[in-house]
C-alpha cells in the first residue's frame, strides 16, 4: 500500500491521506484510490468533495457512505472516515492524481458538542500505467 502522505500539519485538527494499493497497473484495471480524513476533536466526515480530474484516466466516484476509522497516530487518538474512487487508466505512463478539495466536518459530542468546517485539499498522488504486451494497438483496452 502505497500512502502518499499524511497531513503535514504537526498539530492538524484533520489529516487527510491518499492512498493506492500498489505502483503499476495496466491501461484499463480499475485502481482503487483511498481518501481517508480523521480528526482529533471529534468524528471527521467528508461533506463535499470537489470535482476530480486525472488526465489520461476515467474517475468514477462512489456515491456511497464512507467506511468508519479510529486510529492512535502518534499517542493521540483520531476518528473519521475512508472512502474509494474507482480510477481507469487510459493511456500508457505516469498518471497523476491532482489535488482534491474536501470539505471535512468535524462532529463532537457530549456537552460541548459542535461542527467545525474544514476545508482541505488530498495530497498529489501518482503511479504508472502499463500497456499489456500484444496490446499496443487496442483501442479501449479493458484488463
Amino acid at each position: 500500500m502505497l500512502v502518499f502522505m499524511l497531513s503535514s500539519l504537526a498539530n492538524a485538527e484533520v489529516l487527510v491521506r491518499a492512498e493506492l494499493p500498489a505502483r503499476e497497473f495496466w491501461i484499463g484495471q480499475r485502481v482503487i484510490l483511498k481518501i481517508e480524513v480523521l480528526g482529533d476533536q471529534g468524528w471527521s466526515t467528508v461533506s463535499r468533495m470537489g470535482a476530480i480530474d486525472v488526465q489520461g484516466a476515467y474517475v468514477l466516484q462512489n456515491e456511497s457512505q464512507g467506511t468508519r476509522l479510529n486510529e492512535t497516530i502518534d499517542g493521540k487518538s483520531y476518528s473519521g472516515q475512508s472512502y474509494e474512487l474507482s480510477v481507469f487508466p487510459q493511456v500508457g505512463g505516469e498518471i497523476v492524481i491532482p489535488p482534491v478539495s474536501l470539505e471535512v466536518v468535524t462532529r463532537t459530542w457530549g456537552e460541548d458538542s459542535s461542527e467545525k468546517l474544514t476545508r482541505i485539499k488530498t495530497p498529489v498522488a501518482s503511479f504508472v500505467s502499463k500497456i499489456p504486451p500484444g496490446a499496443e494497438a487496442i483501442a479501449g483496452l479493458v484488463t
